[in-house]
């Protein structure tokens, strides 16, 4: 009788939840630290943020310089994800390269520089947590991603820090001012380096061909040490899986959830750790379960993996 009242009458179908955040590994919950201490810097010279970790605090932690998307002027819009990154015992310097919001975007490079070094005097200053600066990585969203990436290339002209991991996440090159963001000679980008660029299937801002470009002109890197991932969209269950240039911000109505989980965070997560430990490269390269896996929802039924790209032009 059910069954056929809900065919033919008004029942609401109920759907299905997302998964968890999963209760440890990359993108999990078994974090170190209680407490983010935050504090804002500004001079001539940059503009950035300092987030550490806290309760109990530590002696010393790796640096992860993070420049956010256009209009990125707050880390408010990200605040979930560097809370993530610091609670996991990391330093989180976040980059204001936009000085004002409508400057020009081939400055936004030479700005990021003035921030690291600005950031780097900062931190090596007598502080309660020693920043481990040659364990660092290079995170960046839309503009901030091809700032990274120009960064990476160019980090030993610039007299910054060598960089161990770089991820790119829908890299966009501000082409609303024309020319837009330079690129820099990408095949400098040091060997060593493990690099993640992300793009999203259902991204109508930039689409993918920044991060295509960011990826095969990174040509001095072995293959098997970067990946091109290509975020899925799953309606299955709600809040459904939306792969849009806006899926790595969580503020107002957005929540956290699966495509943070085991999407941008646990990549994020894997490539730190494989850099500066030599642990969870699985969750982060090689196109392996654990890399593409995106949780259950609650009927069982698994999210849309992501996809590892072995050639992006036929995207």
């Amino acid at each position: 009788m059910l069954q056929v009242l809900s065919e033919y009458t008004f029942l609401p179908r109920i759907r299905p939840t997302a998964p968890s955040q999963p209760r440890k590994g990359p993108g999990g919950c078994a974090y170190v630290h209680k407490r983010v201490r935050a504090k804002r810097y500004k001079n001539a010279q940059a503009k950035y943020w300092i987030f550490e970790p806290a309760n109990p605090r530590p002696r010393k932690a790796p640096v992860l310089f993070f420049f956010p998307g256009w209009g990125g002027i707050h880390p408010g819009p990200y605040r979930a994800w560097i809370d993530h990154m610091v609670r996991r015992g990391n330093i989180v310097v976040y980059g204001i390269y936009q000085r004002p919001l409508l400057e020009l975007p081939w400055r936004f490079t030479s700005n990021a520089v003035a921030i690291i070094k600005e950031a780097k005097k900062t931190l090596n200053r007598c502080r309660p947590v020693r920043a481990q600066l040659e364990k660092c990585a290079f995170l960046g969203h839309s503009a901030g991603a091809v700032v990274s990436a120009n960064l990476a290339a160019q980090w030993e002209a610039f007299g910054i820090p060598k960089p161990s991991a770089l991820m790119g996440v829908q890299p966009g090159a501000g082409m609303a001012f024309k020319p837009g963001i330079p690129f820099a000679d990408l095949s400098k980008i040091p060997s060593s380096l493990l690099m993640l660029m992300v793009s999203g299937e259902h991204d109508a801002v930039v689409g993918s061909n920044n991060a295509i470009r960011i990826y095969k002109g990174a040509s001095s890197l072995p293959k098997k040490n970067r990946n091109f991932i290509l975020m899925k969209t799953d309606r299955h269950g709600m809040p459904w899986v939306h792969s849009g240039h806006f899926s790595p911000v969580t503020m107002g109505r957005r929540r956290i959830t699966t495509i943070d989980w085991f999407g941008y965070w646990k990549l994020f997560d894997g490539l730190c750790d494989a850099a500066f430990t030599g642990k969870n490269r699985k969750y982060a390269l090689g196109n392996t379960r654990e890399q593409r896996n995106m949780g259950k929802w609650s009927d069982g039924v698994p999210v849309i993996e992501m996809k590892v790209v072995t050639d992006p032009a036929r995207i």
